[in-house]
């Protein structure tokens, strides 16, 4: 479900992304959608959505604030209608991957990601042998179709993201410094050399 690169600049990490795009491409027919989020590009707002959306006891404030998604619902949301759009034989081939700058990421986010990673390699290990559950979009549709296929995550602002089960996350660093033990312990890793 997530690996982070690891590397400094220069050493093929992109390329490493783009290689394996290719080749699932090749392989099982099957398209990449990569999404690019460097949290230094966004406000917390626009990251997480709103975050103070409660402080006011104005309803229309609120309504309106609320109304407001944050970054990863529009990419999700768009996947999904992209994925609908699809005959429903391709549908299973069609991944959303994010690519996130980890150097400045809220660490409060990176652990909560880790529970969707938990919650949903042992969701795939209840239906596919090991050597396979990280190719389950290469199995039947049928077998796709017994997978949960969203998982929560809350967000530290309280929004509840649903996660697709076919989602995966690749995250670029040039050190693992601002990493938990939490996190490294649920992730691949790819370390990458001049």
């Amino acid at each position: 479900k997530a690996i982070a690169l690891v590397g400094s600049v220069c050493t093929g990490k992109t390329t490493v992304l783009k290689v394996v795009s290719q080749a699932l491409q090749l392989a099982y027919d099957t398209v990449v959608r990569t999404s690019c989020v460097n949290p230094e590009t966004f406000t917390k707002e626009e990251f997480y959505g709103p975050i103070n959306a409660f402080d006011t006891n104005n309803k229309t404030e609120q309504d309106e604030a609320l109304k407001k998604r944050n970054l990863f619902q529009i990419v999700l949301d768009t996947y999904q209608q992209q994925r609908q759009s699809l005959p429903v034989q391709k549908r299973n081939k069609f991944i959303q991957s994010f690519l996130i700058d980890t150097e400045k990421m809220d660490p409060y986010f990176l652990d909560g990601l880790v529970q969707f990673f938990k919650q949903s390699n042992l969701r795939e290990r209840e239906y596919y042998d090991d050597h396979e559950f990280l190719l389950h979009f290469a199995r039947s549709e049928a077998a796709h179709e017994t997978l949960i296929p969203h998982l929560p995550i809350t967000l530290p602002n309280g929004n509840v993201v649903m996660m697709p089960s076919d989602l995966y996350f690749f995250f670029e660093t040039e050190n693992l410094a601002n990493a938990s033990p939490l996190f490294l312990s649920q992730i691949g890793l790819v370390i990458t050399e001049a």
